[in-house]
């Protein structure tokens, strides 16, 4: 039986990456950048003001400069060029983000300063040379590395991009995802249920709305009864429209469990199988023969197809999309448990919680079906086989997304 990291490396080592294309950059937020990014423009582009004020020469900087008496000269705004220089005696008015003129050593607040009906200023307060002024490429030189290959845009590397000028970028795909559900007791919602037997269907729900938060595409959500010839077909036809197919449930040893069988007439060789984990033994992965299609069987469970899917189906999405290193799984973060937390069984054991402050809390029964305690968690915390962790010890813990 695999490890939890055995099977994601053989995951991701199948798992191909889609073809490129060419966005508009706003359309490329959330994507992952498929070329690397040179600066040509610095920023600042030139000395400019951080403040509205005015402009002095040197002399007139420092205590020796204190209430000292200029004569303004002329005014820059944002957007207009800076074409007379500031000289001794001298002031010259400029606004926030204007380019500050030649012989400029500082900028001095219009609150420090006392202005005169004759076009003067008095100076209140000593300006330190430099004082208010946005040096010409101290944020970006051009030229500069500004993202990598497989750097994800965030809204602010968006920001820097467009400070360049890009109208677009190049980015990695996105992947068309099918799921499918299984169970003879399960109901549509809204559906009124037939028996006392029968459950409504969460998996599919769910499943979809992790796909789409994942940044991948749900073409489709479909359910199919316990039947092999029925699920068989049913893949086939999600197979021709996907890059991925989830299926839930079916996926174990029990007489009605046919999603193995299935996938392998539906024309995938199967890779593994289990893995050493709990919630989420029985995992299936498949690759078709061309390579460019996955496929994941996930238990039935819905805490075991939440925790896999996090585990094991996300980082192949954005492996997919182009993404590389840390965006590739969940963020992690150390803090302490809460409380002493015991995995009494011979699998690795990831238990839902709550992190507060530093502090992180296993909340409620940990149990694979129970999903109320899932729906109050922030993150996940694996512990290992026969291990306790103390209270106060430190954990990493795998931030949900949306937290």
């Amino acid at each position: 039986m695999l490890t939890t990291t055995d099977a994601l490396e053989r995951i991701l080592a199948k798992t191909p990456q889609l073809a490129t294309s060419e966005v508009a950059l706003d359309a490329g937020l959330g994507r992952f950048l498929a070329q690397p990014m040179q600066a040509h423009l610095s920023l600042p582009r030139f000395d400019q003001s951080s403040m509205d004020g005015y402009a002095i020469a040197g002399k007139n900087c420092g205590s020796s400069g204190d209430r000292s008496r200029l004569q303004v000269i002329s005014e820059v705004a944002a957007g207009s060029e800076a074409t007379v220089a500031v000289g001794d005696g001298q002031a010259v008015r400029v606004f926030t983000g204007a380019p500050v003129p030649p012989g400029t050593a500082a900028v001095i607040m219009q609150e420090d300063v006392t202005a005169h009906p004759d076009g003067t200023v008095t100076l209140d307060t000593p300006a330190e040379p430099g004082e208010f002024i946005r040096r010409a490429g101290a944020d970006v030189c051009a030229g500069q590395r500004i993202a990598e290959v497989g750097q994800r845009i965030t809204p602010s590397l968006l920001a820097v991009l467009a400070t360049q000028g890009w109208a677009n970028v190049t980015v990695g795909g996105i992947p068309k995802v099918g799921i499918l559900s299984t169970g003879d007791e399960l109901v549509p919602l809204g559906a009124p249920l037939p028996s006392s037997a029968c459950i409504y269907n969460s998996n599919g729900p769910m499943l979809k709305a992790l796909v789409v938060s994942s940044g991948s595409e749900c073409v489709r959500v479909e359910h199919c009864r316990d039947d092999l010839a029925t699920l068989s077909d049913c893949l086939r036809d999600l197979s021709d429209q996907c890059d991925v197919v989830i299926v839930s449930g079916g996926v174990s040893v029990g007489d009605h469990d046919h999603v193995r069988p299935a996938m392998l007439a539906a024309g995938y060789e199967m890779d593994f199988w289990r893995v050493r984990m709990k919630p989420g033994k029985p995992l299936a992965f498949g690759v078709d023969p061309t390579g460019c299609r996955l496929a994941f069987g996930l238990p039935g469970n819905p805490v075991s197809a939440f925790v896999t899917f996090w585990l094991f189906v996300f980082p192949s999405l954005r492996r997919m999309m182009g993404a590389t290193g840390t965006d590739l799984s969940l963020p992690v973060v150390s803090v302490s448990a809460s409380a002493e937390i015991h995995n009494k069984g011979d699998r690795a054991h990831w238990f839902r919680g709550r992190i507060t402050g530093a502090h992180f809390e296993p909340l409620g029964l940990q149990e694979s079906h129970a999903l109320f305690s899932l729906s109050k968690a922030n993150a996940l915390v694996c512990v290992e086989p026969e291990c306790s962790v103390a209270a106060g010890t430190s954990v990493d813990a795998y931030l949900l997304p949306w937290q």
